[in-house]
C-alpha cells in the first residue's frame, strides 16, 4: 500500500496534502505504543487485562 501510494505520488497523480501529513505523524506514536504493549505482554512485564484467572468459577445464568 505504501509503495503504491509513493509511486502514485512520485508520478504526480495525487498531491500530498495536510491530511496525509497529519496521519503520518499520528501513526508513528500509535505504532510505537502498540509495539511497546505487545513487547510488554510478551515479556510478561505488564498485566494482561483480558486474562481470566484459572481458579475463577464462571457462573452461567440459567435460561428463563
Amino acid at each position: 500500500m505504501h509503495a503504491v501510494h509513493r509511486g502514485v505520488h512520485v508520478h504526480g497523480a495525487y498531491a500530498y496534502d495536510l491530511h496525509g501529513l497529519v496521519i503520518d505523524w499520528l501513526s508513528l506514536p500509535a505504532g510505537l505504543y502498540f509495539l511497546s504493549v505487545v513487547r510488554g505482554l510478551y515479556r510478561d512485564a505488564i498485566h494482561d487485562w483480558n486474562l481470566v484467572p484459572e481458579e475463577a468459577d464462571l457462573v452461567v445464568p440459567a435460561p428463563r
